[in-house]
């Protein structure tokens, strides 16, 4: 059974319960993850932490207009840094410093879904570990950037 047909006069008709979207979108590099995680050692840049849980993560968000994927645009995040860093729980400032964002953390203990904030706070190092080479360091204006997008403001 076919979602979307088109009529006679060649128009795309779409079923009540479905539609189509296109858009265009630049081509993801599908090294990447390699290049970033080679890039910090396969570790953590927030923990340290190796153990086969390491993702390459972008900074600015791939899907706004303004990401890609270049390595100074990606940091090698543990699986728990990675998310709590897309939530926006944890952040990092142009001087590389690790800040825990207290909005949201005041907002979490609000709901009463703060359990864990103190040891999750004491995960981190004060600032991120950067790669060796100059050239994979996180740039600093995509680190402007991806905190407004976030909506944090600079502290």
């Amino acid at each position: 059974d076919l979602l979307n047909e088109t009529n006679e006069d060649g128009k795309l008709e779409t079923d009540q319960n479905h539609f189509t979207i296109t858009h265009s979108r630049p081509k993801r590099d599908p090294k990447f993850s390699n290049k970033v995680n080679e890039a910090y050692g396969y570790r953590c840049a927030m923990c340290g932490i190796q153990l086969g849980l390491i993702d390459a993560a972008h900074i600015i968000p791939f899907a706004d207009e303004k990401g890609s994927d270049d390595v100074s645009n990606g940091i090698s995040l543990c699986a728990l840094h990675h998310r709590a860093y897309d939530r926006a729980l944890v952040y990092f400032n142009d001087d590389y410093k690790i800040i825990i964002n207290e909005e949201k953390m005041s907002y979490l203990e609000k709901i009463g879904r703060d359990s864990g904030a103190r040891k999750f706070e004491r995960l981190s190092y004060d600032y991120i570990q950067i790669p060796k080479n100059d050239a994979f360091k996180p740039h600093l204006n995509n680190i402007v950037i991806a905190n407004q997008i976030r909506g944090i403001n600079k502290k």
